[in-house]
């Protein structure tokens, strides 16, 4: 969300449009992925990129049938903990490839591997498709869509997207990570008395026996 926020404010500045009066599809690309509509400074609607809808990813499952991933709860080779595990940090590329390093898998395509390009390629319908549906509940006109994360800086990845969603509206691409850069940008602006910090309580229940 940090990410996602900041990468539009960002992104409104680099077109020099006010955010609170702004509208884009966000992507974040990393070893989870994020797609989100963010309209006037608020996000409208996203994707969960830890587990349980969206693309797939390097090391995610992203959307799974249902009725497969309830044969999967109950066939026994898995508890919680490791089917968790397993949809989390093993599946996506990964499992297809045994590989979730986009460079390396790159290299594998360059040097003829089909299965690691119809991987790629799939991966990125499969977020190409969740753009599409972001674009219809963001409800107004989209000024831009914006890639963030170490995938935006795969030209196979950046390209084929363009492809895909293009005639959407025109891509801005951050290749830099914007979280840690957004936290001082909202600490000194706290400093400086640009903004009020918000606080929050921390409330403890505790049981009677």
């Amino acid at each position: 969300i940090l990410s996602i926020r900041a990468s539009a404010r960002k992104a409104a500045a680099s077109i020099g449009r006010p955010f609170e009066r702004s509208g884009f599809l966000l992507v974040h690309l990393g070893g989870g992925i994020s797609v989100a509509a963010v309209r006037n400074g608020n996000i409208v609607d996203n994707t969960i990129a830890l587990l349980g809808e969206g693309p797939f990813t390097p090391q995610r499952a992203g959307t799974l049938p249902q009725n497969e991933l309830i044969d999967l709860c109950y066939d026994g080779a898995f508890d919680r903990k490791q089917l968790k595990e397993e949809l989390t940090k093993r599946a996506g590329l990964i499992s297809y490839l045994g590989e979730d390093s986009m460079p390396e898998i790159e290299k594998r395509i360059l040097d003829g591997d089909e299965t690691a390009e119809k991987a790629v390629r799939a991966m990125v319908y499969q977020i190409a498709k969740e753009v599409g549906a972001m674009s219809i509940a963001i409800g107004g006109p989209v000024d831009a869509i914006v890639l963030t994360g170490g995938l935006a800086r795969s030209t196979r990845i950046v390209n084929d997207l363009k492809r895909r969603v293009g005639h959407l509206a025109q891509m801005i691409i951050f290749k830099e990570t914007v979280e840690m850069e957004a936290m001082a940008s909202g600490a000194l602006s706290v400093l400086r008395g640009q903004i009020e910090p918000k606080r929050y309580q921390l409330r403890l229940q505790r049981e009677i026996a």
